[in-house]
Order: structure tokens, then C-alpha cells, then sequence
């Protein structure tokens, strides 16, 4: 999946997401046994979502076969999701059981946001951390919405398929959905932290009286790291693009998540890890430098398991 590139124009809002992305053989069962069960994997394909009044929903699975056990999915993506969207919605539903006889279990992507007559209204559960559920008898016999505020809770491995599918989906085919802010913020207090040393570096020399060469030099070499920082941002880029590679600045990532891992295999069975403490006791070893919080070193902790393949 993780090849599959999207131009702007099809990303979500024009509806063009679903059809080449949610489509896919691999995501189809990841969905369908997420919400149905296994039972359902290899056993569906996606159908053209037109109904009889004319309108079009995003995404459609049926049964290969007819079995009254395994129901249609619709699959929406959303932009907003409200009462209006809600009625639309009904109507989708009501017309395929039109169709076919039988009524389908519904999930909901929202991109942007879930209003509040909506949030009044549905119900989470434990045994599903990542959906939501809305109220919806007798039109439907289930309907999901899924929760985006869960889903960094669940970036654990081994990661559930229907997770890893979502998180993917959303760093590197819907930027959209999770604006990954957080490279620019290290990258920025990576070149900040730098560029305070490199200064203090120049002004010890000048308050001791050292030669005005090593400080010219000083001052030269860090005209060049701002320089380099300059033409890194220049360059076109997008929400999934990675942080200006600084060559000149101390890498320290390995050492990073080493330490990380070595604070997870000390921890006894069923003991649960403490972000916080861990982001403490790694600051007082010199780590952690351009992270701005355990939050933030957390996230891209998962993000470097998922991305680059290292496992504890």
C-alpha cells in the first residue's frame, strides 16, 4: 500500500479516494472483518454505489454470494458529519434495501469534524476502541463512525490490521486527515537548539578575548547551517514530506529509541509504560533534544516503528 501515490485531485472531497484506495482486495477484507468478523473475509467485493433515485453513496461492499448473515457495508467519507448528512445517509440505506432486500451495516470516515447534535447522540465502547456507534435502529443494523482522537492511542504493535490500514491511509494518502505537523516542530527545535550553541560558542570567545578568527569562523559556519535550513524549506513540499535533512546538526534518533526500547523490556508483564518518566530520565542523558514534550516524542516513537520496520 504504501506505493500507492495520489494526486491532489483525488484525494478526499472528491470522492476519487474510495474508489481507488478503499476498493482495494486487501483493504475490502481488512474493513468487512473489522466490522463483520472473520467470516466475512475473501467474501466480498466492491459494487457501483448508485441507487435508484439517482444519488451515489462513496463506497459499497456486497456479499460474493447471497447470504442473509453477511450484510452490505456502505462506506462514507465525510467531510462533515451532521444531521443533514445523517438524512442523506438514510436515504442510501433505505434505497439499497430497496434494491436488494437487505438493509447494510454502515461506517462513516469523518475528514474534518463530527457536530455536536451528532456527538449528543452516539455511545463508545471498550471492545471497540476505534468506532464509534450511532444510534440507528431500525434503518440500519449497525453504524460506525470512526473515532480519529483513538486511533494514536492504538499505534501499539503488533498493530491490528484495521489500525495499520487507517494510520497509513491517513500519513501517506490522506493528508487531510492527520496533518503531520509534528517533523516541522522537531526539525525547527533541532536547528534552534543548534544555532544557541553555536552563539554561545561566539560569545565565550569574544568575552575571553580569543582570536577573532575562531569566531569569524564561528559565525561562518553557522551563516552556512541557516543557509542550508533556507533552501531545505524552498523546496515544494507537502503534509507527508519529511523535515529538512540538517546535515551539520547532531543526529541523535537512534539513540533515542534505543533508549525507549531499553525502558519497555525493563518493564514487568502487565506494567504499562510511562511516557513521561521515560522522556525525563532521557533528557537527563542528553536525548529527547528536539522533542517538546513526552506527547510528542511518543508519536514519533510509533512513527519510526511503523515507518521504518523496527520492532521491540
Amino acid at each position: 500500500m504504501s506505493d500507492i501515490v495520489l494526486p491532489w485531485c483525488q484525494r478526499p472531497g472528491t470522492g476519487m479516494i474510495s474508489k481507488l484506495v478503499l476498493q482495494e482486495k486487501q483493504i475490502t477484507n481488512f474493513i468487512v472483518e473489522y466490522v463483520i468478523g472473520t467470516r466475512a473475509k475473501d467474501k466480498y467485493r466492491a459494487n457501483p454505489p448508485e441507487w435508484i433515485n439517482g444519488s451515489r453513496s462513496d463506497v459499497l461492499f456486497i456479499c460474493n454470494e447471497y447470504d442473509s448473515t453477511l450484510p452490505p457495508v456502505v462506506i462514507e467519507v465525510q467531510h462533515v458529519v451532521d444531521d443533514n448528512f445523517m438524512r442523506r445517509l438514510l436515504g442510501y440505506c433505505l434505497s439499497l434495501e430497496k434494491q436488494s432486500g437487505v438493509l447494510p451495516i454502515v461506517l462513516i470516515f469523518p475528514i474534518s469534524s463530527i457536530r455536536f447534535e451528532i456527538m449528543n447522540r452516539i455511545r463508545k465502547r471498550k471492545s471497540d476502541p476505534l468506532l464509534i456507534h450511532y444510534p440507528c435502529h431500525p434503518w440500519v443494523p449497525s453504524c460506525f463512525i470512526f473515532d480519529r482522537s483513538s486511533l494514536e492511542e492504538n499505534l501499539q504493535q503488533p498493530l491490528i490490521p484495521f489500525v495499520s490500514l487507517l494510520y497509513r491511509l491517513a500519513q501517506h494518502h490522506v493528508g487531510t486527515t492527520i496533518l503531520d505537523h509534528d517533523h516541522i516542530i522537531d526539525g525547527f527545535l533541532s536547528f534552534s537548539n543548534e544555532m544557541k550553541t553555536r552563539l554561545e560558542e561566539v560569545l565565550h570567545l569574544q568575552e575571553n578575548d580569543h582570536d577573532n578568527n575562531a569566531a569569524i569562523s564561528c559565525l561562518k559556519n553557522t551563516i552556512l547551517l541557516v543557509s542550508s535550513c533556507q533552501e531545505k524549506f524552498k523546496q515544494p513540499s507537502t503534509a507527508a514530506d519529511s523535515h529538512p535533512n540538517l546535515q551539520t546538526l547532531p543526529q541523535k534518533t537512534d539513540a533515542n529509541w534505543d533508549f525507549v526500547k531499553n525502558c519497555i523490556q525493563k518493564l514487568n508483564e502487565g506494567d504499562q509504560i510511562s511516557w513521561k518518566a521515560v522522556y525525563q530520565q532521557g533528557k537527563g542523558h542528553g536525548l529527547f533534544s528536539t522533542y517538546s514534550n513526552a506527547a510528542s516524542m511518543k508519536r514519533s516513537y510509533y512513527r519510526a516503528k511503523i515507518n521504518k520496520g523496527f520492532y521491540i
